[in-house]
């Protein structure tokens, strides 16, 4: 129900780190916040389920739609990590999310850049 971003920094290389974690992630909750007339591209995403906690399923969206999921994470301690070729487009002007289906602990690592 609530997501603390612990960090976000700049990679050195064009794109940007967000560090998040979530005791309870259903909800959509908002990793990246949308920028008005501007998309951004997600290079990489990498969801844990932190150690005892099994998490049924996760999906990252844009304000409107499913981005990437649902993707199934019910095996105990799961991770999803994924890196695109080309960085994933989020349509204009909306924000990067994440949704839960259970109330299970998570870790979020994004990598993602914002057009100029």
């Amino acid at each position: 129900m609530a997501i603390t971003l612990n960090t976000v920094s700049n990679t050195g290389h064009g794109t940007l780190l967000v560090c998040a974690y979530s005791a309870d992630a259903t909800g959509n909750e908002e990793l990246v916040a949308a920028v008005t007339g501007k998309s951004h591209f997600i290079k990489k995403i990498r969801v844990d389920c932190c150690p005892g906690t099994t998490a049924k399923w996760i999906q990252i969206n844009s304000t409107a739609a499913a981005l990437i999921g649902p993707v199934d994470l019910t095996d105990y301690n799961s991770t999803f990590e994924y890196e695109f070729i080309e960085p994933l487009k989020v349509p204009v002007g909306t924000a990067i999310n994440i949704d839960e289906e259970s109330a299970t602990p998570i870790s979020v690592i994004l990598e993602y850049k914002t057009e100029p």
